[in-house]
């Protein structure tokens, strides 16, 4: 998985507990407790080492993988395929907003998508540097939702996930009480 094996640690756990964190022997992340998150990275390289950089030689760096299956597409007249993993062109937008919130936490400075073709088995990955914009973007959400926590008031549906991947609302325990559209479309 891209370096050695004792430098690879999958399902990394965020917590937003210092306490719980100190119990169950986990990294105490200040960001994921300000921010209340809770999470799990699916793997962080602690140590990948990128040879020969020049004007500095060797640089170790950590990593972070995000796996992601994802179906081939759909067929189209001509034999071709479009959408799934045929139209990937990079990271998926709720992707990068979900893996700059463990990057943040974390403080690690690249996301590596690895996407999974569900159809015939194959890779592709799209390292991302961290990014400061897009990080703001969801922190600026995350500060919205826990005001309405705070006030004791379930968030309204278009603060939360269901903008970007409404399939998620699914398996929420909220999904009675926010109440997304099962279906949108964004103009």
């Amino acid at each position: 998985a891209w370096g050695a094996p004792v430098d690879y640690q999958s399902e990394v756990t965020i917590l937003p507990d210092e306490q719980e964190a100190i119990e169950k022997k986990m990294h105490v992340l200040p960001e994921a407790i300000k921010y209340r998150i809770r999470s799990s990275v699916d793997a962080v390289l602690w140590h990948y080492l990128v040879p020969n950089v020049r004007g500095l030689g060797d640089v170790n760096i950590r990593l972070i993988h995000e796996y992601k299956s994802i179906s081939p597409g759909k067929p189209t007249k001509d034999g071709g395929m479009y959408g799934g993993f045929a139209a990937l062109t990079g990271p998926k937008p709720e992707h990068k907003q979900q893996a700059m919130i463990y990057s943040h936490c974390l403080n690690v400075p690249i996301v590596v998508f690895v996407y999974y073709n569900k159809g015939n088995d194959q890779l592709i990955d799209f390292p991302v540097p961290y990014s400061s914009v897009t990080w703001n973007y969801v922190k600026t959400r995350i500060e919205k939702v826990l005001r309405f926590v705070d006030e004791g008031n379930p968030p309204p549906w278009e603060y939360t996930s269901a903008i970007m991947n409404p399939g998620e609302c699914t398996t929420c325990d909220y999904l009675t009480i926010c109440n997304p559209p099962t279906k949108m479309s964004i103009k």
